[in-house]
């Protein structure tokens, strides 16, 4: 049987109740593969690990650097990221002769 058919059968059972749950050590960080529309990213995916002690981590797949942010850098990015599309976004609608109060409204609604 290959590994990811074992995989499944073991999920399947303790779904089904007979096997326990494996324990997670709560003070583990959590690994995630994902996808990335970025040029900094070579294959188009990322691993992302997140730190019980507030910080974020990102590597590429089979790459020993890793780089940290903590969560307050990265919402604050996140935020001024954001509201840079939105005000692009509200630009590009006035152009295109919208009122002002309709493109933001608009935008904001597109983009949230």
């Amino acid at each position: 049987m290959i590994a990811s058919e074992r995989l499944k059968v073991f999920w399947q059972e303790v779904r089904d109740g007979k096997r326990p749950k494996p324990e997670r050590d709560p003070n583990a960080p959590t690994e995630k593969l994902l996808r990335c529309n970025s040029s900094w990213a070579r294959d188009g995916q990322i691993i992302l690990i997140i730190y019980p002690h507030g910080e974020l981590g990102f590597r590429e797949p089979r790459r020993r650097a890793e780089y940290k942010i903590g969560l307050p850098e990265a919402y604050r990015q996140a935020v001024l990221i954001t509201t840079g599309k939105i005000n692009m976004r509200v630009r590009d609608l006035r152009k295109h002769g919208m009122r002002l109060s309709e493109a933001r409204r608009k935008a904001r609604k597109e983009l949230l």
